[in-house]
């Protein structure tokens, strides 16, 4: 049995998310980037570093 959690990535494929979810969700991750403690520079590189990791980029 999967249990998943807000951060986690073992969803299960024959449930679809409803639409609000993926809204809410987007815009929390939004929030977050744009109030972030941290540099134009250090959040390119962050957004770099996640698009080359192939857990996060995928």
């Amino acid at each position: 049995m999967y249990v998943a959690d807000a951060r986690s990535r073992a969803f299960l494929p024959d449930s679809p998310v409803p639409n609000e979810i993926n809204d809410d969700v987007t815009k929390m991750i939004h929030s977050l980037v744009e109030n972030l403690p941290m540099t134009v520079e250090k959040l390119e590189e962050l957004k770099s570093a996640t698009v080359e990791d192939e857990v996060c980029s995928s």
